[in-house]
């Protein structure tokens, strides 16, 4: 139950489920867990400044999100009942196409223009505002910068016996061009979610959000010691 709607008038709080909704793309946050770091900082900021608990809905898990066997409108309809819509804005959220744009930003938009409250709201001031609140990711300032995943390297070797050697090749890669300027080098930890796993190089690509894959191979040959 949101905790700080009653002072927006009678009956309106039962009907609101959440304070804050804050949607996003699960492939933007992939990379350096950006929006999950913005969504801590949010509620401890929140906490220090009401009195009362604000309730915040952040889907924190990306990987057991909706299918597409699920009913979409249903299962968010509830969560999407806030006083308050913060999409986490990128270059592909705004896609048509986007999950996070056609099931959650479209349909509060127009849940919000339907309800009581309606989509912009009077402060005490006087001064009017919208209940949709746009934060957008850092890293689009710079539209010169290339992006690139560095995938785990293949251990070919006869015994198959180097795969610590192949996978270090590739962490010290990521290591290393993270530090090169005008580069975005997508982490250990995303791009290691392929390994062993027979993905199609585009469909990598699109979902962590490259322009760019890197991948090798590692063969031990001559001397056997």
């Amino acid at each position: 139950m949101a905790s700080i709607l009653p002072s927006y008038g009678t009956g309106v709080a039962h009907n609101v489920s959440y304070d804050i909704f804050i949607s996003y793309r699960h492939k933007d946050n992939m990379y350096d867990g950006w929006v999950t770091e913005f969504v801590d900082a949010l509620k401890r900021e929140l906490d220090a400044t009401f009195k009362d608990p604000i309730s915040v809905y952040f889907d924190e898990n990306p990987h057991d999100g909706l299918l597409e066997t699920h009913n979409v409108d249903k299962s968010l309809e509830g969560k999407l009942k806030c006083l308050i819509f913060i999409p986490i804005i990128s270059q592909t959220y705004c896609d048509t196409k986007s999950f996070a744009w056609q099931h959650e930003f479209i349909t509060f938009n127009k849940l919000a223009q339907e309800d009581s409250l309606g989509r912009d709201i009077t402060l005490h001031n006087g001064n009017v505002t919208s209940r949709i609140l746009p934060v957008k990711i850092h890293e689009l300032d710079d539209e010169d910068k290339e992006t690139i995943a560095i995938l785990p390297f293949e251990d070919m070797s006869p015994g198959g016996d180097q795969e610590y050697f192949s996978d270090g090749i590739a962490a010290e890669l990521i290591n290393v061009l993270s530090k090169q300027p005008g580069l975005r080098v997508t982490g250990r930890t995303s791009s290691f979610h392929y390994k062993g796993r027979e993905v199609n190089i585009k469909t990598i690509g699109e979902e962590l959000g490259v322009e760019a894959i890197l991948e090798g191979s590692v063969r031990k040959s001559g001397i056997q010691w």
